[in-house]
């Protein structure tokens, strides 16, 4: 088979990233599925063998798993490849946070609580347009109240888990815990003199 296409590099910065939003959409692929097979990311096979354990779910009555999760449970794709794709098939960009620097102006517009709350991190903005990094760019609810809270449209763009709470972090100052860090920040309270 030839080879898939290599993916574009996800943005950086600012510069980079109005480029990424104005170029328009090339989404082909009416399912999700189709677009991973056509990007080289899973095989045919890998694909029906998901089809099927999901037919056997809905059989069984069990919750509902979209593909790309089912994918990611059977070892056929990595979550990281599935956020890239999903991004890509839905026409939002994956940013690259590591070194991504966030105007202040995009900051002071969405107050530090939600941003936490949401793990919504806003990038940039261009007249009344916010673009804010999302870890879950789809949550049409977390957009409202951030089209709320700024008073400015809502441009979603994804970024890795991960990436998204270290940006957090340095951006507001604010600690995104995970599972591990709870028992580390239990124990680490407990030795901490409060700095007021």
């Amino acid at each position: 088979g030839r080879a898939p296409a290599a993916a574009p590099a996800p943005p950086r910065n600012a510069a980079e990233l109005w480029a990424a939003l104005d170029k328009p959409l090339t989404r082909r692929a009416r399912h999700l599925g189709m677009a991973l097979v056509e990007a080289g990311q899973i095989t045919p096979p890998a694909l029906a063998k998901a089809l099927q354990a999901q037919a056997e779910r809905r059989e069984r009555g069990d919750p509902h798993l979209l593909i790309g999760q089912m994918l990611v449970q059977e070892g056929a794709l990595g979550a990281e490849q599935l956020s890239a794709a999903l991004s890509d098939w839905m026409g939002v960009p994956v940013v690259d946070l590591r070194e991504f620097v966030p105007e202040p102006e995009a900051l002071a517009r969405v107050p530090r609580a939600l941003a936490e709350r949401g793990q919504a991190l806003p990038l940039v903005q261009r007249d009344d347009l916010l673009v804010v990094a999302m870890a879950d760019p789809w949550n049409r609810a977390l957009q409202d109240e951030l089209r709320f809270a700024s008073g400015a449209r809502v441009q979603p763009v994804a970024a890795a888990p991960q990436a998204l709470a270290a940006a957090l972090l340095r951006a507001y100052g604010v600690v995104v815990p995970t599972a591990a860090d709870l028992g580390a920040a239990a124990s680490a309270a407990a030795d901490r003199t409060p700095d007021q």
